[in-house]
């Protein structure tokens, strides 16, 4: 099951984010998610859950996903009033949560999650899923070079994983609130549960940067890319 994250219209007092305007927001989802059905990448799951959290009427992007493999399903979530005042980090995971929460049994104890924000393309998704360990409770990038930080915007969980974290959404609130979830994530090993820090394969994500416009295929993020390509290979315990 593939869960994709939007906010067309933004909460007024939600910073750090440099596209704001509702129109341009829509086309890039709209952008993303015709690249999920044209990339063939639907066929991996048999749901997609978009979960929306600002009102926005969801059958606008019923012509981004024709031709789709998996079912679609639109799961409007009320915003989070306080979301201006915590950030990005806590809004989004509590409208995962929220989401989860509406639709009750169309998630079952044994299956897998994949969360994808929703305006970006991951140009070797099929490779990401696929490749990463399926007897895992969680997998997702936690690195610690240059310093702690959990890669939220692609990772997969099961139920039990979710109902651990979700019992911790609170934590979030600190300002650090991604060092927060590395610590969260990292922790679930203490009660038994199977973490995977390193995604099967590096994601080969195109498109721009939510607060800073930053691009993903410029020669800097190219680069990184292929380093930790090869870091999958010759060095997969560490975490940067």
């Amino acid at each position: 099951m593939l869960l994709l994250t939007a906010t067309v219209t933004p909460h007024p007092e939600m910073g750090a984010l440099a596209v704001r305007g509702p129109d341009e927001r829509f086309e890039q989802y709209v952008d993303a998610f015709r690249f999920l059905v044209s990339s063939g990448a639907t066929a991996l799951f048999d749901k997609i859950l978009v979960c929306e959290n600002s009102g926005f009427d969801l059958a606008r992007f019923d012509a981004a996903f024709a031709g789709s493999e998996a079912e679609v399903v639109y799961v409007p979530v009320k915003m989070d009033d306080s979301a201006g005042k915590y950030g990005r980090g806590y809004s989004e995971m509590l409208l995962i949560d929220t989401a989860l929460g509406q639709v009750g049994e169309v998630v079952s104890d044994g299956d897998r999650v994949w969360k994808l924000t929703g305006r970006y393309q991951i140009k070797n998704l099929a490779r990401v899923v696929e490749a990463s360990d399926p007897g895992a409770d969680v997998v997702v990038t936690l690195r610690r070079y240059p310093s702690k930080w959990a890669d939220l915007y692609l990772f997969g969980f099961n139920r039990r994983a979710w109902q651990l974290l979700s019992a911790r959404i609170d934590d979030l609130r600190a300002a650090s609130g991604s060092v927060v979830m590395y610590d969260l994530i990292d922790g679930l090993s203490a009660h038994g549960l199977s973490v995977r820090a390193r995604l099967g394969a590096e994601p080969h994500l195109t498109g721009v940067r939510g607060h800073d416009q930053r691009d993903y295929d410029s020669p800097r993020q190219r680069f990184k890319r292929r380093a930790r390509q090869l870091l999958h290979v010759v060095a997969p315990g560490l975490r940067v």
